[in-house]
């Protein structure tokens, strides 16, 4: 084979047996950018919804403080009446809002009681914080200490508890591509189609290619490559000659749909010694 064609035919069988036998080494750096988007909306979640939860907790720190003090300290009975009462949704608990005539002065209060069967303008006994009317409860009732508004239970569920588990499948999305990189069979894939990634930051291009796994089954995939790179610039030229060609390719031999293009390049510097154990058997 002669001509441009021949030549880039011999480079590309030149990289794929440039590419070390496994098992490799595969620098931390080289994958930990795989779906960055994930990696960010983690570290988003998690630490700033982290830091919500626990300024919301503070905001509310007092609750705790209020129903210490109302449990530990002496407390005065008296009768309230019932002004509203409000049925939760799921549960037989009650949250009941009441008024009451204490030390001179007419008083208000909020109480969660557990299957309550109260109603409105009904009377009920009540007791309050001596000196401070302003701490009350229904007699034989919890101190509820949960946050009306703000509750640092709900923000982390709705914020740190998601961010965890994209955290969890963003490691394990890194870890499959480091065992590809470092165990995978050596193939070669044909560009089929490469386009910009609008919006995105370091530049990525989205590549689809297809190739022949070990079983000689056509496999098709894709994934981004960073502009600013040896395949991401290889890449962004066939883009703009409007010619796709051929590049390496690793991909792991149980799984093949876990694939990732490759250059010899990707493994300079940081090449394991061959393992005679893990060459291909003919």
């Amino acid at each position: 084979m002669h001509g441009p064609i021949g030549c880039y035919a011999r480079r590309v069988a030149n990289e794929v047996r440039d590419i070390p036998p496994a098992p490799r080494r595969v620098r931390w750096r080289k994958v930990l950018g795989y779906r960055w988007p994930l990696a960010a909306a983690t570290f988003v979640l998690s630490v700033y919804g982290g830091v919500i939860t626990w300024l919301f907790f503070l905001a509310n720190s007092f609750l705790f403080v209020d129903a210490d003090r109302l449990e530990r300290g002496p407390r005065e009975p008296v009768e309230a009446v019932v002004r509203a009462v409000q049925d939760i949704d799921g549960t037989k608990s009650q949250v009941v809002d009441y008024e009451f005539y204490a030390e001179g002065h007419n008083y208000t209060g909020s109480c969660r009681v557990v299957e309550g069967a109260w109603r409105e303008g009904q009377a009920v006994p009540i007791e309050y914080s001596k000196g401070n009317p302003n701490l009350s409860r229904i007699r034989d009732a919890k101190v509820d200490v949960r946050a009306k508004r703000f509750d640092p239970g709900q923000s982390f569920a709705l914020l740190v508890v998601p961010g965890l588990l994209l955290g969890i499948a963003w490691l394990a999305g890194v870890m499959r591509l480091r065992s590809v990189l470092m165990h995978g069979d050596v193939g070669v894939a044909t560009i089929l189609d490469v386009k910009r990634v609008r919006f995105c930051l370091p530049e990525c291009v989205s590549v689809r290619f297809q190739f022949k796994d070990r079983r000689a089954q056509d496999r098709t995939s894709r994934h981004w490559v960073r502009v600013h790179s040896p395949l991401g610039a290889r890449l962004v030229q066939m883009m703009e000659m409007g010619r796709f060609e051929k590049a390496p390719v690793l991909h792991d031999r149980k799984a093949p749909q876990h694939c990732r293009l490759v250059l010899p390049s990707d493994f300079g510097g940081d090449l394991a010694p061959a393992d005679v154990r893990s060459l291909p058997r003919v």
